[in-house]
């Protein structure tokens, strides 16, 4: 049960980065289209993230020391492989002898 736990928790962070290679693209797709129409110039962009917009978040802004949280999928990701890890290790030391 813990080596599928594993293994799900592996194919989900695979899925992320997929998932956020498909959300890249679309925004490069957008980004293009609305250069080419003259929006960017007219500050009328799809501004979605505070990176976009060229914010920093408010601990690295308040002068965190160049701390900067994690993006959202990489968060995500980090959270799936440690869970793995952590299945795969239960596995081994509850695995009969």
């Amino acid at each position: 049960m813990l080596v599928l736990a594993a293994f799900t928790a592996v194919l989900g962070s695979l899925v992320v980065e997929r998932s956020h290679e498909h959300y890249r693209n679309a925004r490069d797709g957008f980004r293009e289209l609305e250069r080419r129409l003259g929006i960017l110039d007219q500050g009328l962009g799809l501004l979605t993230t505070p990176g976009m917009r060229g914010e920093k978040h408010p601990l690295a802004a308040q002068g965190g020391g160049g701390f900067e949280l994690p993006k959202v999928y990489r968060a995500v990701q980090l959270l799936l492989v440690c869970l793995a890890l952590f299945d795969v290790v239960a596995a081994v030391m509850i695995w009969p002898e």
